[in-house]
């Protein structure tokens, strides 16, 4: 079976779509998960939550407004993370992780505040546990995070931040969202909220189910290495160098039982490359022997290409 291949603009859009996809599913965990149940939330949604929670408090109207609030909220506090995609990260980027912020803060502000309830999702009614809470938002939002960063776009806050500090330092997204979002959750604390400490609690299922998830689908972030044992080096080291963009080093071998002459090559990848190197090498040497290690960081020369 044949791939189907897009052209640039088809896969631009394709990307749009998926974008417009995740944010509908954050701001739905939002309004059925994290605003009804209190919880502390995280990155730039929870700081939102939490302003919402202020104006709630401060003003006290007769109907809670914290995710009106908290949407518009959201929204600005987007906007010099989304110039920083701009600057220091890539174009394409930073206009997908737009698309994904407005549509997501448009959401949060409009959709009902009972949602929850019509969805018979409620804790307050017994409907589920607040465990049950925090891992179907987890699931939810790691999933929804992880589309967004498959195609090339991110749904903008603590996200665009740990997709910076991956690049740059070369670990993983999942690891630096944790890291970000413990911050926001010890600042919650601090809020007041009703049993604050269980919610904490419930709000660390989530992040930690969160950033599986992510991990778990999106692999563009790690690293791997190739020993590629073969009788054709320089042909596969030109066909790797000229096609992926890919430095290789050639060292001589000898087949421990033939004794015949062959060549080790050593090619440091991208996890999502190592699939059409592997074909690649196989299709000019189906003889070749391919060993394929996770490696956690790669210091030198490397280029990285998880934004395009």
């Amino acid at each position: 079976m044949k791939k189907i291949k897009l052209n640039k603009t088809g896969s631009f859009i394709f990307a749009i779509i998926v974008s417009i996809f995740s944010s509908v599913v954050i701001s739905i965990g939002v309004k059925i998960f994290l605003s009804p149940n209190q919880f502390l939330s995280t990155g730039v949604t929870g700081i939102a939550l939490i302003l919402g929670r202020l104006y709630d408090v401060i003003f006290k109207p007769e109907t809670s407004q914290e995710t009106f609030i908290a949407g518009i909220a959201m929204l600005i506090l987007n906007i010099p993370v989304l110039l920083l995609a701009w600057k220091k990260l890539s174009p394409r980027f930073m206009i997908l992780s737009l698309i994904n912020v407005v549509v997501n803060s448009v959401c949060v502000a409009i959709l009902p505040n009972n949602l929850h309830e019509i969805l018979h999702l409620s804790v307050a009614n017994g409907d589920i546990s607040f465990l049950d809470a925090a891992l179907f938002v987890g699931l939810m939002n790691g999933a929804a995070n992880a589309l967004a960063y498959i195609v090339g776009g991110s749904t903008g806050g603590s996200d665009v931040l740990s997709m910076y500090f991956s690049i740059k330092k070369q670990g993983s997204v999942g690891k630096f969202t944790t890291i970000i979002n413990s911050i926001v959750i010890g600042a919650g604390l601090f809020l007041g909220v009703e049993n604050a400490i269980a919610k904490a609690f419930y709000t660390l299922v989530y992040l930690v189910i969160n950033s599986i998830v992510i991990d778990l689908f999106y692999i563009r972030n790690r690293r791997a290495v190739l020993l590629i044992t073969t009788t054709k080096g320089e042909e596969l080291a030109k066909e790797i160098t000229h096609s992926f963009v890919r430095g290789v080093t050639v060292m001589q071998a000898k087949g421990g039982y033939t004794g015949e002459e062959k060549q080790i090559l050593y090619c440091a990848c991208s996890s999502f490359e190592v699939i059409d190197i592997t074909n690649k090498v196989k299709e000019l040497d189906d003889h070749a022997f391919i060993t394929v290690l996770e490696a956690n960081k790669v210091h030198g020369n490397f280029i990285n290409k998880e934004l395009r």
